[in-house]
Order: C-alpha cells, then structure tokens, then sequence
C-alpha cells in the first residue's frame, strides 16, 4: 500500500475516534477536508515530502489592525518549539490560518485525532484574539502569547 493509500486508509478510520466529525471529503488525490459542526480542517498530503499538513481557519484580518495582529503572528511563529511547532499564515483571502505539518510515516487515527483537536483547541482561542475589541490595546499581543504558550499539538 502506498502512502497515499494509508494516509487515505488513516482518515476514513476517524469517525469513530472523532464523533463531531460531520463529513471527509476528498475534492483531489492528496487533499480532505474534514468537516465539524462548527469548522473545518483541511488536509494535505506530500507524496514528496511524506507529510501530513493540517490547516484551519482562524479568522479574516483585515477588518483589524492587521499590523499588530501580524507582529503577532510573527512572534508566535518564532516559538515553533514552545508551540509544538504550529505556525500562522495569511491565505490569498486575508484569512490567518494555523498550520501543522508532521511526518507521515507511523502516522495513527489516534494522533491525527490528537492533532484535530488540538488544532481546534488553538483555533477557538486565535479567534477570540482576532475578534475580540481590544486587540488594539498594548496589551492584547502579551496577553495572547501567555495563552497560547500553554497550548501544544
């Protein structure tokens, strides 16, 4: 079986691990989209790179001060070790997402699970930051950091 076929093999057995799951769909070969109640988690594989990369959205940012929630963003990104490695980008839509990529191989249900709500763990509290008022106050980036520096993948 290629690793194709078992990161495929891998997602269909997810349901009974995630039961919030509402959907998996497959829109091409390496690519699912997992749907929940209340967010969706894209997945992609990388024959080349043999890895499993999870994406979520976080929230549309330019209706914010988009220049102290990027510094933000940066900073979060330098502490890939603190953070398990998760990162935040900017999508062509202005949208930040947070991303997670992990070697496919010895990848299981009960990790991908693991990662799945982890993902969205850290997803509720990034949208309370980029939605909440005071994200333009000086405060509102220490604030984050001390928030997010607790929650791992």
């Amino acid at each position: 079986m290629s690793t194709l076929e078992t990161m495929e093999a891998l997602l269909t057995e997810l349901p009974p691990l995630c039961p919030q799951i509402n959907l998996i769909t497959k829109p091409s070969d390496e690519t699912w989209y997992i749907n929940f109640e209340d967010y969706d988690v894209y997945v992609h594989f990388s024959e080349l790179k043999k890895t499993a990369e999870f994406q979520i959205t976080i929230g549309n940012t330019d209706n914010h001060n988009q220049t102290k929630l990027l510094k933000l963003f940066l900073n979060y990104n330098a502490l890939w070790k603190q953070t398990g490695g998760v990162s935040i980008a900017l999508n062509n839509d202005e949208n930040a997402v947070l991303l997670f990529s992990v070697p496919a191989d010895g990848l299981r249900p009960g990790a991908i699970a693991n990662i799945l709500t982890s993902l969205h763990r850290k997803a509720e509290v990034w949208r309370g930051v980029i939605h909440q008022s005071d994200v333009q106050s000086e405060t509102a980036p220490d604030d984050a950091m001390q928030m997010m520096n607790h929650l791992r993948v």
